[in-house]
């Protein structure tokens, strides 16, 4: 075995490590934020660091295996996946040309990241869960609703984004505190461990880049495409099956509360009464009592917005009681 292949084997163990060590850090600090309670999830400071210094596909590969990881403990956390993948991609690139030792490019790179991070995720609790994930976001939101009177989207994509500021702050600065512990030579060994010879320089890029600007398809071109094409292809597919296991498992759950509360319902009704109900009505002793223990039963169950108890006669179905979810008029 000759150096080269040693140095290639080395620095892509040095990739691996690191990024293995992301994820870990990534989990970690999820979950105790999750055990903490807190507004803030700190499970990207691994996937920032592992983009900053080996570029946009390890810091993919370290986003989707911690959110894949993070199911664990928390289920919601796999359709978050491509908002992760897309922030990998976002420091990856931003930080490519950019010291991140600068204060300047700290700061906007934590804005930036914020605001991908914050449109993206609200779009996607919007569209699987119709309001905030995390309660104490709920609050905020329901707190800012009453006192401003505008609508709930553009409302939650303001706190939102405010408090993905807060988590992909400290992320940041955690990122850029351990990226700067690591000897250079260690950072280098990371970022170069695709690499099967020396590494061009700066100025050799250039010239390869002006020298082919004359091709229709420079393959530097294609190669690109293709790996950000497989990363994305990745990143989507992780999500789609997110989605679709959100959808499966949202319909068990909601038929297994109708089913529940038919099933309290039907141990507090009594079948004998049920035609003195019908002819009578609310004027029976025990008839308000009753539909008092099914109101409860529907606001305990969740998702049930109606529930009915109805019989089947000849001439048709009759409604002895109703419960109903009355929402106050827009």
């Amino acid at each position: 075995m000759d150096d080269r292949t040693s140095g290639f084997k080395r620095n892509s163990m040095h990739r691996v490590e690191a990024a293995v060590i992301a994820i870990l850090v990534n989990v970690a600090l999820s979950f105790l934020m999750r055990r903490l309670g807190l507004p803030i999830f700190l499970d990207s400071a691994g996937t920032i660091a592992v983009s900053i210094m080996g570029g946009f596909f390890p810091g993919i590969m370290t986003a989707v295996i911690t959110n894949i990881l993070c199911i664990s403990f928390d289920t919601n956390s796999l359709y978050f996946t491509v908002v992760q993948a897309f922030l990998a991609i976002f420091i990856s690139w931003f930080f490519k040309n950019r010291s991140f030792k600068r204060i300047s490019n700290i700061l906007a790179a934590i804005g930036g990241a914020a605001l991908l991070s914050g449109v993206l995720s609200t779009f996607i609790q919007w569209g699987l869960f119709f309001r905030p994930e995390l309660p104490a976001m709920e609050e905020l939101v329901d707190a800012l609703l009453d006192r401003t009177g505008y609508p709930m989207l553009p409302v939650f994509l303001f706190v939102n984004i405010v408090g993905n500021l807060l988590d992909k702050g400290l992320c940041m600065i955690l990122a850029v505190m351990v990226v700067s512990l690591i000897p250079e030579k260690m950072r280098d060994s990371i970022r170069n461990s695709g690499w099967r010879q020396k590494p061009l320089t700066d100025e050799q890029v250039r010239s390869i880049h002006k020298w082919g600007e004359h091709l229709p398809h420079p393959i530097r071109n294609r190669i690109t495409i293709m790996i950000a094409g497989i990363s994305l292809a990745l990143v989507v597919i992780t999500a789609g099956i997110g989605t679709t296991l959100f959808f499966h498992l949202a319909k068990e759950d909601r038929t297994d509360n109708a089913r529940n509360a038919a099933a309290f319902a039907a141990d507090v009704v009594d079948p004998a009464m049920l035609d003195v109900y019908m002819a009578e009505l609310d004027t029976v002793s025990g008839y308000a009592a009753t539909q008092d223990l099914l109101d409860h039963i529907r606001r305990s169950a969740p998702y049930v917005d109606n529930l009915y108890v109805v019989k089947a006669r000849d001439d048709g179905f009759h409604v002895i009681f109703a419960s109903q979810n009355r929402l106050p008029a827009a």
